[in-house]
């Protein structure tokens, strides 16, 4: 009859193991905000005056987890001088950053949008990375705007 007190042996032992398993901590929902912006259309004016404010992220009990780092995306239309035809063309241009040192924009930054944001710009704040109270560091939900003349 060692079979029968193998199985049973080996049944004891993954039955410990199971239990000595800790579950893991649900990870807390987040929102991130940029002076209190989430993902929406913003009117220029509005978003002249969050320009210098910080990114935001709260868990979903209204904690503030501290942002340590984020990617700044701006896409926007420019419009140049064709040399060969002398028309005016618009094209689609690119700008990013990483900002490794906390949550707000350098102030080169914000001279730039707050001298030439216009409607039709879209702003993406994403790879936003926050400290948990463990001190464990998660990404947060990526926040999009779209600049709106109201």
């Amino acid at each position: 009859m060692k079979v029968p007190s193998a199985i049973a042996c080996i049944l004891l032992v993954m039955a410990s193991s199971a239990a000595a398993q800790t579950p893991k901590s649900a990870m807390p929902k987040l929102s991130t905000s940029w002076g209190k912006v989430m993902n929406e259309g913003l009117a220029l004016d509005r978003l002249i005056q969050i320009v210098d404010s910080s990114l935001t992220v709260k868990d979903d009990k209204g904690a503030s987890l501290p942002v340590t780092g984020f990617r700044i995306n701006y896409t926007f239309i420019s419009t140049y001088k064709d040399q060969e035809s002398g028309e005016l063309k618009t094209t689609k241009e690119f700008r990013a950053m990483d900002v490794t040192d906390g949550s707000i924009l350098p102030d080169l930054w914000k001279e730039s949008i707050r001298d030439n944001a216009k409607p039709g710009d879209d702003i993406v704040i994403n790879k936003i990375l926050v400290r948990q109270k463990n001190g464990k560091k998660t990404m947060a939900p990526d926040l999009r705007l779209h600049v709106t003349d109201k």
